[in-house]
């Protein structure tokens, strides 16, 4: 797994709200895959590592029909792990 490509703004610098938004899922959309995303527990700040900022697991599937097994998947990972204690 790794970490989604988006940048955390420190205190001194502004956050981009529509890239961080989009970033992830433009390419899905355009392409027509499905794509869903779930939480699975949190990471520690870069600039604090006392805070932990929540992180997410996307799950996409085949172009225009799997749609089904990106909701049986994030199910089953909901089911299998409490994201909260991460």
């Amino acid at each position: 797994m790794t970490a989604p490509l988006c940048h955390i703004p420190t205190q001194n610098a502004r956050a981009d709200t529509k890239t961080l938004q989009v970033g992830n899922t433009s390419p899905f959309n355009s392409t027509g895959h499905p794509a869903l995303t779930i939480p699975v527990g949190f990471v520690p700040a870069q600039d604090d590592k006392k805070v932990r900022l929540p992180t997410g697991l996307q799950i996409v599937g085949k172009k225009y029909i799997g749609e089904i097994e990106c909701f049986k998947v994030g199910a089953a990972w909901e089911k299998a792990f409490d994201w909260k204690t991460m």
